[in-house]
């Protein structure tokens, strides 16, 4: 099995990047400079906690 991380664009939603995600069952991260999506967390990265409070990322999901 691989880990793939994929690198989130700078102009990317922060709300879009948490429902995919969501969907994907994958981690938010970030290493202070950029932010990725990572089924685990590398060294020097830590993961980015996001709340929906309305519930519609995991919903949608």
């Amino acid at each position: 099995m691989t880990n793939v991380t994929t690198l989130i664009p700078d102009d990317a939603l922060l709300f879009d990047v948490a429902q995919q995600a969501c969907a994907a069952h994958l981690h938010l991260i970030s290493n202070g400079e950029r932010f990725a999506l990572s089924p685990t967390i590398p060294a020097g990265w830590h993961a980015v906690p996001v709340a929906d409070k309305s519930n519609q990322i995991r919903r949608a999901a």
